[in-house]
């Protein structure tokens, strides 16, 4: 008269078949791949040249890791957003086969490649700043 479920956190629960019987349940040992969205903020005083490179460098990264994509999901990035602090970059990729540590070990090399080439590259990261100007303030150039 009741499921047992073996949670993420390796806990089990025990739960009412009548419970489930009205609620999706998500099997997740059966996903195909692992989804990762990622968005790379660079700030606003980044030229079309720097972002036209950051894009490029990021598509570069991923294209040499495609074959722990599914071929019919490569990686995407996309210059997305004109964010309040920060010109935003969407990067998503779907990892697979879906093993978690794998997944992110695979994350923290591309994060410190990502880190190392921007740095190289004079690309910077933007985090959130304000600029305050007030009415008697000159012009600025």
């Amino acid at each position: 008269r009741s499921t047992r479920i073996r949670l993420l956190n390796g806990h089990l629960v025990s739960l009412p078949n009548g419970l489930l019987a009205n609620e999706p349940v998500e099997n997740i040992s059966k996903r195909p791949f692992l989804k990762h969205s990622l968005s790379v903020t660079l700030t606003y005083d980044t030229s079309p040249e720097k972002m036209n490179q950051a894009v490029e460098i990021l598509n570069e990264m991923l294209d040499a890791r495609k074959a722990n994509f599914p071929s019919d999901r490569p990686g995407r990035v996309y210059f997305m957003d004109f964010n309040a602090d920060s010109l935003g970059v969407a990067v998503t990729y779907w990892f697979a086969p879906p093993e978690w540590f794998d997944y992110c070990q695979f994350n923290h090399e591309f994060n410190m490649e990502l880190l190392q080439r921007f740095n190289e590259e004079g690309i910077e990261f933007a985090f959130p700043t304000q600029t305050l100007y007030l009415k008697n303030d000159p012009p600025t150039e």
